[in-house]
């Protein structure tokens, strides 16, 4: 350790800009309360990182104490984050084949965290920049017109899928991606179609659901 000071008690600090620390740092709590290791800047020292490990071996980070741990870490290098936002719905209720494109509303939420997800418009706002993963499923009944099934990124299509079976039968379409978002960009699930019929383009329940998460 350069240039940190040693105490009556063979205790080491270090306490001043330049200072190093080698080997092993043993806190135990006498030093730490609860055996909690706080990270914070000296201009910002209300908002602290603590960083402690648990009885199951596991690594946890928590912000400021509150008692929800953001980032868990296990001793095979397993890493959940509780807090990721994603959501998880199905469809409230059908809609029905509708002349030109029209965004799906009315979803049922079965997970939402962060509630970032609006469930009665069907919009997502990111709540960060980052790389987004989206799964929009229907199920469709007996369709007439020219049919697609949409993700809409800020009101233009991101990702499409185009027509499928006609006639009286039950049709699953899928589409899924990963869309780049900048914190307050927002995606939709849309439908068109070149006609109108009183068929379900998007089935109720869980027959068709609408999915997403932060993956990086």
């Amino acid at each position: 350790m350069s240039n940190a000071r040693n105490i009556a008690s063979g205790a080491k600090f270090v306490d001043t800009a330049g200072d190093t620390m080698t080997g092993v740092l043993t806190a135990n709590n006498d030093i730490i309360a609860n055996k909690h290791l706080r990270l914070y800047t000296t201009d910002d020292q209300a908002n602290q990182w603590y960083v402690y490990n648990n009885t199951d071996d596991t690594l946890r980070f928590n912000y400021n104490g509150a008692g929800n741990d953001e980032v868990v870490l296990d001793t095979v290098g397993r890493m959940t984050v509780p807090n990721q936002p994603s959501f998880r719905t199905y469809k409230n209720g059908h809609y029905n084949e509708t002349s030109g494109a029209n965004r799906v509303g009315s979803w049922t939420s079965v997970s939402n965290v962060g509630s970032h997800l609006n469930t009665t418009t069907g919009t997502f706002t990111a709540p960060v920049t980052g790389k987004y993963f989206f799964s929009f499923s229907a199920m469709a009944y007996n369709l007439t017109g020219d049919t697609q099934w949409r993700l809409y990124k800020n009101g233009s299509i991101a990702i499409g899928s185009n027509d499928t079976g006609k006639g009286s039968t039950l049709n699953q379409i899928t589409v899924t991606g990963v869309i780049e978002l900048s914190a307050s960009d927002y995606v939709e699930p849309y439908c068109y179609s070149s006609h109108n019929s009183s068929n379900q383009q998007v089935y109720s329940g869980t027959y068709s659901t609408y999915t997403g998460i932060l993956i990086g």
